[in-house]
């Protein structure tokens, strides 16, 4: 009989919530956000949340409009399946510098390998095709690129990953004594890193198909950042 919070205010959401979710799981949880006390929700019911719209879209219940929050439901389920949902949701907020526990290293450790991987080729040459008539160049080559693409990929691909705290990794590990890498960054990552560093490819190579020109692409690229995975707990419409 408690109000429900937005993301599970729809109707058609109402037959999968007591399948879910126990009496008091909605409590609120009051914590400091930079000085000001707010209320939140327990982390662990994040993936009961994604089970409900998923059920929900399965059950052909679901309006329309509201089929993307069911589809970020999904993202969110197969991410939580590699990340412990305490451990991204602590990275998320910043909260893992406050904990006893090293949340920070249990989401590293599912992005970066330990070891050296053999090389596999991970950029695309359409990648780089799009690089070249973002930047008005003729076809470069693997030998010939410019030292600014290695910075743009750094900037547009690797630092956006899990907010830096990857890239700083890739960085530790990469970067030998005298300043020279010792192989490429992706040879160092897992398979849940190499995958969200292809998911993170193909992403900015459409916003650079797209682009007439690098202004546009970096404002493309900002709203893009702006955009989060949990969008589909604030979205309000139904």
């Amino acid at each position: 009989g408690a109000l429900l919070p937005v993301f599970l205010a729809p109707g058609q959401l109402e037959p999968f919530i007591s399948k879910h979710l126990t009496t008091g799981a909605l409590e609120h949880i009051e914590y400091n956000d930079d000085g000001n006390i707010v209320f939140g929700y327990k982390a662990e019911i994040l993936p009961i949340i994604c089970d409900i719209w998923l059920e929900a879209r399965e059950a052909g219940v679901l309006l329309k409009t509201q089929l993307p929050k069911a589809q970020k439901a999904e993202v969110l389920t197969r991410s939580l399946s590699k990340v412990g949902i305490i451990a991204l949701v602590d990275e998320a907020t910043g909260y893992q510098f406050d904990r006893k526990h090293d949340a920070l290293r249990i989401l590293l450790k599912a992005y970066v390998e330990e070891e050296l991987r053999p090389w596999v080729k991970t950029f695309p040459d359409s990648f780089f095709t799009a690089m070249d008539n973002l930047y008005e160049n003729e076809k470069t080559t693997s030998r010939n690129r410019p030292r600014y693409y290695g910075k743009f990929i750094n900037k547009y691909i690797y630092k956006p990953i899990e907010r830096g705290f990857v890239k700083e990794e890739l960085d530790r590990k990469n970067i030998a004594d005298d300043g020279k890498r010792k192989a490429r960054f992706h040879s160092w990552l897992t398979d849940t890193g190499r995958n969200q560093l292809i998911l993170r490819i193909g992403k900015i190579e459409g916003l650079m198909e797209a682009s007439p020109n690098k202004r546009r692409f970096e404002e493309s690229v900002k709203r893009l950042t702006q955009m989060s995975i949990f969008d589909f707990i604030e979205d309000t419409d139904d």
